[in-house]
């Protein structure tokens, strides 16, 4: 996994055998803007039959464990259904682990 240039966008971290897009997101995507912007972004990415996940620093920070169990799962089960919708708020972006 490593960065990628997939249409205009540089996703964060790209498995192009599991068609897996995995973003973490800093304090800078919690902005209205931002996050219509990355709606707009995981749905072009979404239209490339792409997978895309997206945690938060502190999801990383806090719960690494719980991440990486998502990103296992996500790999486990190519189904477009494991997609993790953006959240609407910064709250929302807490992990349920």
């Amino acid at each position: 996994m490593r960065q990628k240039v997939i249409e205009n966008y540089v996703v964060d971290f790209y498995c192009s055998k599991a068609k897996l897009v995995i973003e973490v997101d800093g304090g800078q995507h919690y902005t209205e803007e931002s996050i219509e912007y990355d709606k707009k972004r995981t749905e072009i990415l979404e239209g490339y039959g792409l997978k895309v996940l997206r945690f938060t620093n502190l999801d990383i920070d806090n719960n690494f464990e719980g991440v990486c169990n998502d990103i296992d799962i996500s790999y486990q089960n190519p189904s477009p259904t494991n997609v993790v919708p953006l959240p609407l708020t910064r709250e929302a972006f807490v992990l349920p682990h």
